[in-house]
């Protein structure tokens, strides 16, 4: 197969295998970025959305070796490194999270989700000072954002439940 023609043709499956994500047909997406890897091993993108399809089908220990073969593949791309920060926020590794998180923001330090993201592991760890001035930072640079204010709203929240007593 030409290269051309390779590139057409992987340019045709991953718009088919994101129609299918977005109608959460994930079984569906997930055979056709296999069939992607199967043409071209070293596609990251194709390895990227399939850790994606996986995260939505809650299977983190499936996503995050293929959200870090595409890291290792293309180092560059702030966004594989936020995807891969949330599989491991959500499959409770809270420090290779943070740390997956940070390095994405050393590359794009504008990467609201990056922050979001951020913000949303340090409360979970219990660090809610450092969440509260992750969403500062964030509130700085985008002041209409409701996202951060839903987060400034949870956090005030689990300061104002740490400090009632019953009586």
């Amino acid at each position: 197969m030409s290269t051309t023609n390779k590139q057409e043709l992987l340019a045709q499956l991953i718009e088919k295998a994101f129609s299918y994500q977005l109608k959460n047909q994930h079984d569906e997406s997930i055979q056709i970025f296999q069939k992607m890897i199967s043409i071209e091993p070293d596609n990251s993108d194709a390895h990227h959305f399939l850790g994606v399809s996986y995260m939505e089908q809650k299977k983190f220990n499936k996503a995050i070796p293929e959200l870090k073969y595409a890291l290792q593949l293309k180092p560059e791309l702030d966004y594989y490194y936020c995807n891969l920060g949330i599989a491991y926020w959500k499959n409770n590794q809270m420090q290779q999270a943070v740390e997956c998180l940070r390095k994405g923001m050393k590359l794009n330090n504008n990467n609201k989700f990056i922050h979001i993201n951020l913000a949303q592991t340090l409360l979970d760890m219990g660090k809610v000072e450092d969440s509260l001035a992750e969403c500062r930072k964030c509130l700085d640079k985008y002041p209409d954002d409701f996202t951060i204010f839903f987060f400034l709203i949870l956090i005030e929240y689990r300061l104002c439940k740490k400090n009632i007593v019953l009586a």
